[in-house]
This record gives C-alpha cells, structure tokens and sequence, in this order.
C-alpha cells in the first residue's frame, strides 16, 4: 500500500512540477516559432539573406527553448523523486517496489484517467 502511496505522490509531484514550470507553456512558443520559420520561408516580399537571418534567429530561439525544456523536464523529474526517496528513507517502501508499481498495466491506467478527469475538471472551471 505504502508503494501505491509513495508512487502516487511521485505522480502528482510530476505534473505539478510540469505545471508550475510552464513547460507545455515554452513547448507551445517552440511550435511557434516554427510556424513564424515556416511563414517567412514562404513570403516572397523577402530577400534570401532576409529570410536566412529570419530562419537563425528562429533556430537560436528553439535551441534555447529545447534547452529550456530539458532542464526544465531534468527538474520535473527531480521533484518526482523526491517522495521516493522520503519513503525509502523511513524504510516505508523501496526504489524498486515503487518502480514495479508504477510500471503495472493497473496504475499506468489509473493515474492516466485520473490525470484526464483532473485536465477535465480544471479545464471547465477556467471557462
């Protein structure tokens, strides 16, 4: 019981930390940024060395929005551990039992619709 707890509280600990890190909000600038590539390497109105200035500033921005992401993602991560690592350090559960349970077919389902019903909820409230 402890091991569904303990991975539970892994799960949430994710996806807050997703959340009040904006990472969809700086994956969705990166979409962005190459539509704004896609519709300045199709203008006509622009010269070649216009449109190529245009498309290194595009890929400087989403190479700094990758690296974004992933520290962004790496910090995520590291918040997920963290009750792991609480529970293992009162002996309540181990790394591995938590793993075998978060990798079941039972709490991959779970946790998925629980997460749909919370995007769910939340997404009407806004409205």
């Amino acid at each position: 019981m402890a091991a569904y707890l303990c991975a539970s509280l892994a799960v949430v600990a994710f996806v807050a930390s997703v959340a009040r890190l904006r990472v969809l909000h700086v994956g969705a600038r990166s979409v962005e940024v190459l539509h704004e590539a896609r519709d300045v390497i199709g203008d006509r109105r622009l010269t070649e060395i216009e449109k190529e200035r245009a498309i290194r500033r595009g890929s400087l921005a989403l190479f700094r929005s990758s690296l974004s992401i992933t520290w962004r993602l790496g910090l995520a991560l590291a918040m997920a551990l963290l009750p792991v690592a609480a529970f293992q350090a009162f002996g309540l559960t181990t790394i591995s039992t938590v793993l075998e349970v978060m990798l079941g077919w039972r709490f991959i389902a779970g946790s998925s619709l629980a997460l749909v019903a919370f995007a769910l909820v939340v997404r009407s409230e806004s409205r």
